[in-house]
């Protein structure tokens, strides 16, 4: 699937997709379909994406079928302006000249003017274009990163050409830019962010109804229950071809309970490719909005999806705001009819009996196909979905946790759906909750407590994988693969949805878990969180969704807090003063989410003392300064610790001589000068075993090992202001895993780094200028991994690669630099896999290499990650 997320600009969307790239896309549909250009409809571009947006640029361009075009030389041009499409796409005048000089050199050689000398000297430098053309098609889409190192290139190719085309132009060329700037505004229309469409049945009615309302209203509600299909049938609505057609953009924009206005708006701009200022607070969000979108003319519909009726009143300013737009529509769901904000509200009736069926069957046998030797009949299968009432959630998750089931669960399952009553009655959540827990009957006791631990995590947010594995490794006491194991589980069964950006990475033995995210749909969130409450003692203290502060029971129950083993606050912007005494003795997880630009650490950290896993995860729009991190020096069992989208210290911290141990000041992070004495009592923790960073501000702090002496594990992850490792990073000697993934600028890996005796796995993914591996890599005595996919900069393995005794896999998946290969290494016995694409392969083939040995994989990237 190809998904641009609601965190997505229209900005950075367009570098990810060139125009040309779009109209590649078109000639393929015109092949495919045996269409001509001008019956090809905006629909038709938007079906290839989703048809073809999974194989990414480089074989989307592969796969495009050229059209006529004269001649022979005409036709290697094609070629090489066709993989073009594919290269990186940061500047849109770089994209206009090569269209002109498409034009043009197709125009000259049609004309056949040039002398014999320069007709070869042309051939020559195809043939050398085409080489830097297919690295270039290796850079994918996604990958922004590695992007910059070819423009110039690109450049150098481009002068090149324009000295054999001289000033000739073709009249059609402004036609055709014409043509691909229309076909860039259509494609606009996708950065609403629309999340992944599920299997669909029994919508076609209501879909009718509310298509024609909105041709008449303005404002246009879908209500029912939660898990009815009110998401499902907005999503749907978005991709049929006459809403495509006739709306110039379509934005699709999550709400949830206890919306973060500011936020909201601020993506609102996003998709109008609109950069704002900080916000003074919700009002002059409101208004800022409201003051843009005054008298536009243009067509915009705007889903709001998943609205509160405890916010109808801010729900009601938003979309005033929004009604600004003279031909703007709204499209709202929610479980409840909200009277004062829409001009007419459809109601979502449960399926029919035939649609139920299919949509059950779909889980229980079509999604798993799993070998039985027995098949259920036709009366089980009727009594199973009648017991679930026609519920499309219900049925959802009762067809995939019977899938692999045996006959007697099967019948125990009908007897236990017979037992809960009738109808629903009022349709309350109690009446939903009764059938969907019985799915969780069907769960290990391992697997139903790791099942309302996802309750912790909030509403409509992306959640990084590694962050639920790190804290059921710590909590529930289980190794990564078991851990792993469960969460594919729970994901089989529809508890949860698990989306990889990289395909199968994460369940490779050394694989990363950062490419893998998960979602939750908020009715089942909402059942963890019940059946936590209802447990004795309560071990899980939630904030369901975010408050400005932490709930009085907390602090006045002391029932409430003692027993809490997994602890999870959702606020926004939050003081040092802000933050209640608790007393959470027992606590073993912590999980901070907030929506910020500015954040403390809660001083009852220090009392944390038996805390595991701290989670600090910021969902605002920018990174926020945080504070208070010396708190953690207080928490000598803390194993594990992640910080997202934070900003960690700006200048370089110091560190005093070994006998100080008190530290006297709070530390300042981004613009502000750190100092830290030590006195005699709290010292850094002495056994956290894992430090994730992801989309943080980190340069500085790497430059103080003695911060996490006992780290094995070190993931930084698109922490984008490291232009070079530091050498202090090579003292911490207990490293064992070191990620460096996803970074613009890392030009060079410290010389020292063979001081990293221990180290087992390196993993420098993504790292696309990257030009060389140090010397003394060679050096690492324990190294068993080493990850160099798409580093596209580097040139060669180090020498003295075969001295690694120890390594027995690397992954080189887009390493389009690396033309030769050593062949002491190609030699190596140990080395028993090497992952990489098909250029790869050839290249260790033709070097001798076992090709039983070789992993050869075609890349699948999975942007749906983004949503969110």
């Amino acid at each position: 699937m190809f998904i641009v997320s609601t965190t997505t600009s229209p900005r950075n969307f367009s570098h990810q997709v060139p125009k040309i790239y779009i109209f590649t896309l078109l000639w393929r549909l015109r092949t495919a379909h045996h269409l001509s250009l001008s019956r090809l409809t905006y629909s038709g571009v938007v079906s290839s994406f989703w048809l073809f947006g999974s194989l990414g640029p480089a074989k989307m361009a592969e796969a495009v079928v050229i059209g006529a075009v004269a001649g022979a030389a005409a036709q290697q041009v094609w070629e090489l302006l066709k993989k073009l499409a594919a290269a990186p796409s940061k500047f849109e005048q770089q994209y206009k000249r090569l269209e002109m000089q498409w034009g043009s050199l197709r125009l000259m050689l049609d004309k056949q003017k040039s002398s014999v000398t320069v007709a070869k000297d042309l051939r020559r430098e195809i043939k050398r274009g085409e080489v830097l053309i297919r690295k270039c098609a290796q850079v994918r889409c996604w990958n922004l990163l590695n992007q910059a190192i070819y423009s110039k290139r690109l450049e150098e190719l481009e002068k090149t050409i324009q000295g054999f085309i001289g000033t000739e132009t073709l009249r059609g060329v402004q036609e055709l830019i014409s043509s691909l700037n229309e076909m860039n505004c259509n494609l606009e229309k996708l950065v609403g962010g629309l999340p992944p469409l599920p299997e669909v049945f029994g919508i076609e009615e209501p879909l009718r109804e509310v298509k024609g309302r909105l041709r008449t209203h303005r404002v246009v509600g879908v209500c029912g229950i939660g898990g009815c299909g009110k998401t499902t049938l907005a999503n749907k609505l978005c991709r049929e071809a006459d809403i495509e057609d006739g709306y110039e953009k379509l934005i699709f924009q999550s709400v949830s309970r206890s919306p973060d206005l500011e936020k909201i708006c601020r993506r609102l701009f996003e998709k109008f490719q609109v950069n704002v200022g900080t916000f003074a607070n919700q009002r002059d969000a409101i208004n800022e909005l409201a003051s843009y979108l005054r008298g536009r003319t243009e067509k915009v519909l705007i889903v709001l999806d998943d609205v509160w009726s405890d916010d109808e009143g801010i729900i009601r300013d938003l979309v005033s705001a929004i009604k600004g737009a003279e031909s703007s529509k709204i499209l709202i769901t929610s479980r409840t009819e909200l009277d004062g904000v829409c001009d007419w509200c459809h109601t979502m009736n449960l399926l029919s009996e035939d649609d139920a069926r299919k949509l059950f069957e779909h889980h229980a046998f079509n999604a798993v196909n799993p070998e039985r030797s027995w098949k259920p009949n036709k009366d089980l299968i009727d009594k199973i979905v009648r017991g679930c009432k026609f519920h499309p959630l219900t049925l959802k998750v009762i067809g995939g946790s019977l899938a692999k089931r045996d006959e007697r669960e099967w019948q125990g399952t009908a007897d236990r759906l017979k037992q809960t009553g009738g109808i629903f009655e009022g349709r309350s959540d109690n009446e939903i909750f009764k059938r969907l827990s019985i799915s969780l009957q069907l769960l290990t006791e391992g697997e139903r407590e790791c099942f309302l631990d996802m309750g912790s995590f909030p509403e409509d947010q992306t959640i990084p994988a590694s962050a639920i594995i790190d804290m059921w490794t710590e909590t529930r006491h289980l190794d990564e693969n078991d851990a792993y194991v469960i969460l594919r589980e729970l994901g089989r069964r529809n508890l949860l949805k698990l989306v990889d950006r990289k395909c199968g990475d994460a369940g490779d033995p050394d694989g990363s878990f950062s490419s893998l995210s998960v979602t939750q749909h908020d009715v089942l969130r909402e059942l963890a969180i019940h059946k936590s409450k209802v447990e004795s003692p309560i071990t899980r203290l939630i904030m369901e969704n975010r408050e400005d502060n932490i709930p009085e029971t907390w602090t006045r129950e002391k029932d409430r807090t003692i027993h809490a083993k997994l602890v999870s606050i959702n606020t926004g912007k939050m003081k040092s003063s802000d933050w209640p005494d608790l007393d959470l003795p027992n606590a073993e997880v912590l999980i901070l989410n907030f929506s910020a630009t500015s954040y403390c650490l809660p001083p009852f950290l220090q009392s944390m003392k038996n805390l595991k896993v701290l989670l600090v995860a910021n969902h605002g729009s920018n990174r926020a300064e945080l504070d208070g991190l010396s708190l953690l020096s207080y928490l000598n069992k803390l194993k594990r610790v992640m910080f997202r989208k934070i900003s960690l210290p700006a200048e370089p911290l110091h560190m005093v001589e070994e006998g100080s141990r008190l530290w006297s000041r709070v530390w300042k992070f981004v613009k502000s000068v750190i100092s830290i004495t030590m006195g005699a009592s709290p010292e850094p923790p002495q056994d956290l075993h894992k430090l994730s960073l992801v989309l943080c501000d980190v340069c500085h702090l790497l430059h103080i090992p003695s911060l996490f002496l006992s780290v094995r594990d070190l993931e930084i992850d698109y922490c984008t202001d490291l232009g070079e490792l530091p050498d202090t990073i090579c003292h911490i000697s207990s490293l064992e895993k070191l990620s460096i993934t996803n970074f613009p600028d890392l030009l060079r890996l410290p010389e020292s780094i063979d001081k990293l005796s221990k180290l087992k796995v390196l993993r420098l993914q993504a790292c696309g200028t990257l030009k060389c591996l140090p010397q003394s890599i060679s050096q690492l005595s324990e190294l068993r991994f080493l990850d160099i996919s798409y580093c596209s900069s580097l040139g060669a393995f180090p020498e003295g690669m075969e001295i690694l005794r120890r390594l027995e896999k690397i992954d080189m998946r887009s390493c389009s630099g690396i033309e030769e290969l050593p062949p002491p290494l190609v030699q190596m016995e140990c080395l028993t896999k090497v992952i990489c694409d098909e250029d790869g392969s050839s290249l260790w083939i033709s070097c001798g290499f076992d090709p039983s040995k070789l992993d050869v994989r075609r890349e699948e990237v999975d942007l749906r990650f983004l949503h969110g």
